[in-house]
């Protein structure tokens, strides 16, 4: 092997179906492939790794079917990554950031449950646990940090309460400590990069999910739009009731924002839709639904309505 071997797994790294070595070696700064054919031949092959690996894991990261390699180096803040051709032959790919912590273990598992291999990265100084949630091609969304309370001596993964999630636990002193897993793919969702899930966001109040699907609604794909500003100018108006009533009995073209054409929310564009913004502008009858004439927000009523155009103030 190369100098100062640190860890080693056994896995099938070229889809032969035999189990072969990866060894890493921190003295080298490498990580010995040992490739193994079924008669027990062995070639062997040295990668590079970034300087001092000290820990490393195997997961398909990059989801084509092979196992790549996450590598902590003892020198760098960066998971330093080699990917897989399929072959057992790797190559540098860009590197994971582990957050706010040093690393100094990882582990990869599924952890909310979206069949992609995340990361989980247990700090060298504090005791801090970092996730960063695999999107599905090898890149990573923000970093989550969870407090565990006690230094980890170690860090490990698997499925200790039956629910189909990855649990993690490691050791404590004279103790084993066990943070069970009940997420669900929201729960690391983080749309606003600030550190914290969207989930944690949306009960603090930080941020709105006035349609209570789990998606702050800065966040979400739906238009955004003020409601009765049917021309999509900008302003709620005449013009607008106006507008309204010419898609419906002119046939000038269609409400470019059904949604905001739908001035009474009652998930239908028609006439009543131009009475209610008439009686609101010039009778002071009734009040424009959520989000309102001024302010730009998204449908929190499940209908049939597509807004094609924002209006634009919106966009």
């Amino acid at each position: 092997t190369g100098s100062r071997p640190v860890d080693v797994a056994a896995e099938d790294l070229d889809g032969d179906g035999d189990d072969d070595l990866a060894v890493l070696c921190e003295g080298s700064d490498t990580v010995q492939v040992l490739l193994v054919d079924g008669d027990g031949e062995i070639t062997s092959a040295d990668h590079e790794t970034g300087t001092r690996p000290i820990a490393f894991t195997l997961a398909d990261l990059d989801a084509d079917g092979d196992l790549d390699m996450a590598i902590v180096l003892a020198s760098s803040a960066l998971l330093s990554v080699l990917e897989n051709d399929g072959s057992g032959v790797f190559t540098r790919g860009p590197g994971v950031s582990a957050g706010p912590v040093r690393p100094r273990a990882v582990r990869a598992a599924d952890l909310n449950g979206d069949g992609n291999a995340d990361l989980a990265v247990l700090g060298l100084t504090r005791d801090y646990l970092v996730v960063r949630s695999n999107a599905g091609d090898g890149t990573f969304e923000l970093p989550l940090t969870y407090d565990f309370d006690e230094t980890l001596g170690s860090l490990v993964v698997g499925d200790l309460d039956g629910n189909g999630l990855d649990d993690l636990g490691g050791t404590a002193g004279n103790s084993i400590v066990v943070r069970v897993n009940s997420a669900k793919p929201s729960d690391f969702r983080d749309c606003n990069g600030n550190g914290l899930p969207d989930d944690c966001d949306i009960e603090a109040g930080i941020l709105g999910d006035v349609n209570a699907n789990g998606v702050p609604d800065s966040c979400e794909p739906s238009p955004r739009f003020a409601r009765g500003d049917a021309n999509v100018d900008g302003t709620v108006d005449i013009s607008d009731a106006s507008s309204t009533l010419g898609s419906l009995f002119l046939v000038l073209e269609d409400p470019p924002c059904e949604d905001a054409s739908d001035a009474n929310d009652d998930g239908k564009v028609d006439i009543s839709d131009a009475i209610a913004t008439l009686g609101v502008l010039f009778l002071g009858q009734g009040v424009i639904p959520f989000p309102g004439m001024r302010d730009c927000g998204i449908d929190p009523t499940d209908d049939d309505l597509d807004c094609r155009v924002p209006p634009r103030n919106c966009r």
